[in-house]
């Protein structure tokens, strides 16, 4: 009788171990974990960037007296065609030049005449010159004719910028605060009232100087915005002091414009091409 219960408790402890086995040691529910989706990436919306305009190709070129290239390039100014003439001089000489302009009918016909000289023409430099007739033509020729120029040569000591430095006026007022275009927030461009587009030239003669300019303002688009056949430059540079003139300051020629376009207003460029140099003696003088 005992070894018969003490079977039965042999057989009971083997199918209490064999029931641990197979169902294990329950574990508590892990605490599930939060799915996290992916925030999609938002590109920024671009901000178009207006880069200058690459200087087109002349419309001609020529030789004029084994002395001087000729580059020609028309231009739209408001409705009119207008000739832009790049001017080099390849020789070791300087020279007075008159050149002569001819607006042309279809049928080779002269319209209008304009003449402008060019008073020591520096050797081995280059110049331009500017024909706007403000009227409506078919063609365009020019001729060149020069002579010597023996005297000294001030246009050696004068120097031109390309660029054009463009500003933003605010306030309410043609006198407020004004602010360079390119350095501008959005809230100096809401308050501005009009922009200003500076053509700058310099000099480092010891005198200050006069100089008789054409000029062309271009904005970053290419486009011909302003074009003046004879600003005058005064007092510009040289240390001394016979006109209280203390510093080598710049000469400039401002072109004021509204707020339209404004982005292609931030980097305009210029070309100045120079009639005559002469030392400064007086204002109208």
């Amino acid at each position: 009788m005992k070894r018969t219960l003490l079977k039965i408790l042999i057989c009971f402890l083997l199918v209490t171990m064999l029931s641990a086995c197979v169902l294990g040691t329950p574990t508590p529910d892990a605490t599930p974990t939060q799915t996290v989706s992916p925030i999609p990436t938002i590109e920024p919306t671009p901000v178009p960037t207006v880069i200058p305009t690459p200087t087109p190709p002349p419309d001609k070129v020529v030789e004029v007296e084994e002395r001087f290239v000729v580059s020609q390039r028309l231009y739209d100014y408001f409705g009119y065609d207008t000739v832009i003439l790049t001017i080099e001089n390849v020789t070791d000489k300087a020279y007075d030049l008159k050149i002569k302009g001819n607006y042309l009918s279809s049928d080779g016909k002269i319209i209008k005449t304009d003449e402008y000289y060019m008073y020591g023409f520096a050797p081995n430099s280059v110049n331009y010159c500017m024909f706007c007739p403000y009227i409506d033509y078919d063609d365009f020729e020019f001729v060149i004719s020069s002579t010597e120029y023996t005297g000294e040569v001030l246009f050696n000591y004068v120097h031109r910028a390309q660029y054009a430095k463009s500003w933003i006026r605010e306030n309410g007022n043609r006198f407020g605060e004004r602010v360079e275009l390119k350095n501008t927030s959005q809230k100096h461009i809401d308050k501005a009232i009009e922009v200003e587009v500076e053509a700058i030239l310099w000099q480092t003669n010891p005198r200050a100087l006069k100089i008789v300019a054409h000029c062309a303002i271009f904005d970053s688009n290419g486009n011909l915005v302003k074009i003046d056949m004879n600003p005058i430059f005064w007092n510009v540079g040289g240390s001394d002091k016979d006109y209280g003139n203390n510093e080598a300051r710049p000469g400039s020629m401002t072109w004021i414009s509204g707020t339209d376009n404004i982005e292609y207003k931030k980097h305009c460029t210029c070309l100045i091409g120079i009639m005559k140099v002469e030392y400064f003696t007086g204002y109208g003088n």
